[in-house]
């Protein structure tokens, strides 16, 4: 009896004791549980107050960029027309070209003159950035909203820039914007007109130029340098105004027939250089610079670099150079990282790199790939190769939207200059 009420205690014991570690076991996992649901609630919440600066509207009057300044330098009229003037008037629809987060755009003719232009449909919501329709527009015409889309005061705040400073050929300009709609099946909206360039884009004509196999980087820097330097220089106008584009990539910068003339487009992403924006967790960790201006001017150097890569006849003789630092483009590159400066100091500093000079003595060159886990199975030339990839990128991705490429290359930092 006695044996058998001890043994009866034992296995209680020892039962409260499973017991007790099963209940901390439980415990800890749900205290991870909670941390982790934290975690994610406040990362959640600090992208949505982030996502809300990203569209606080500029305040173009403090930047000395008013309506009245727009209507004093924009040369020629731009019309606030309404829908029927448009529907009904000399254009007719001819395809869809996309669709996003902040509208679709279309492509229609000019009947007369045979003209493309394209309509930018937007979309209400809160990936676009609204601020108020100035009073000398929304008297033009009754019945419109007292807000519209940022990227128009940012268009018309650019064409006068331009005309100001006689640099008119190297923006897309505005033909006409309304608040309408052109499909009696959609609510209306507003609409902005702009040219449709025939020369497409540079990403395009880096492919063009690529499928000819035709030149190689030297030839293509001597022909294109000219039209990096404009890049440059419409740049610097912006940011002398206070302004950053804060989208610099292949696919904003347009040809006219002279495809040695590039021309900036889609204001939809332009900031004052004080926005803040630019400090935000977003922005920072998308691999963008809180300076702005800077920012501006390494992506355009970015995507000139891109270019070259993409058009000329041999990539990886491309690729075994950029890292050397022994051709002028590739010095530009790296003395640019060396000790970034604006694009206006970027122009002087590409002059006296010109195509076909030789470097006067060893100057900065790139860090290359040091030991990477893809270096156990993979050619040096591929890990090169994939490197410059990751280097080049002027993508806006963010530490959890890297490339395969850059995951391979786990531990590798971009814009690394030798010492």
């Amino acid at each position: 009896m006695l044996r058998s009420i001890k043994n009866s205690r034992q296995t209680h014991g020892s039962h409260l004791r499973v017991t007790r570690k099963q209940w901390h076991i439980r415990s800890l996992f749900l205290l991870l549980l909670a941390l982790l649901f934290g975690h994610g609630l406040l990362n959640n919440l600090r992208k949505r107050s982030d996502k809300a600066i990203k569209v606080i509207p500029n305040d173009f009057d403090a930047l000395g960029l008013s309506a009245g300044f727009v209507q004093e330098h924009i040369r020629r009229p731009i019309p606030l027309v309404n829908t029927d003037e448009f529907r009904n008037g000399p254009y007719q629809y001819e395809r869809g070209l996309g669709a996003g987060k902040e509208g679709s755009v279309d492509l229609y003719t000019h009947r007369d003159s045979g003209e493309n232009v394209v309509v930018k449909r937007y979309r209400h919501g809160p990936e676009i950035s609204w601020t108020r329709v100035p009073p000398v527009f929304n008297q033009s015409i009754d019945s419109i909203p007292q807000h519209w889309p940022s990227e128009i005061s940012s268009a018309l705040a650019i064409e006068a820039i331009c005309n100001l400073e006689d640099i008119r050929d190297s923006f897309v300009p505005l033909r006409a914007f309304f608040f309408g709609t052109l499909d009696p099946h959609r609510s209306p909206a507003w609409h902005l007109v702009m040219p449709m360039m025939s020369g497409g884009s540079v990403g395009k004509l880096a492919d063009d130029l690529r499928s000819e196999r035709a030149s190689n980087v030297h030839d293509l820097d001597m022909r294109f340098r000219p039209a990096f330097e404009g890049l440059l220089a419409m740049l610097a106008r912006l940011h002398a105004r206070g302004l950053c584009h804060d989208d610099v990539k292949p696919s904003n910068f347009l040809l006219h027939d002279n495809i040695t003339q590039w021309s900036l487009s889609d204001y939809g992403q332009v900031r004052g250089v004080a926005h803040p924006y630019h400090s935000t967790r977003l922005w920072i960790e998308a691999r963008q610079w809180t300076k702005c201006k800077l920012n501006d001017v390494r992506r355009a150097l970015k995507l000139y670099m891109a270019f070259l890569r993409n058009a000329c006849e041999n990539p990886d003789r491309f690729d075994a150079e950029f890292y050397a630092g022994q051709t002028p483009w590739s010095r530009l590159y790296w003395e640019y990282f060396q000790s970034p400066v604006s694009a206006q100091f970027l122009i002087d500093l590409s002059r006296s790199h010109m195509p076909g000079s030789l470097p006067a003595n060893p100057g900065p060159s790139g860090e290359p790939p040091g030991l990477v886990p893809l270096r156990i199975f993979a050619h040096p030339s591929t890990v090169r190769r994939l490197a410059i990839d990751w280097e080049l990128s002027t993508m806006l991705l963010g530490h959890k939207q890297c490339t395969w490429s850059n995951l391979a290359l786990f531990g590798w930092d971009i814009e690394t200059v030798a010492t």
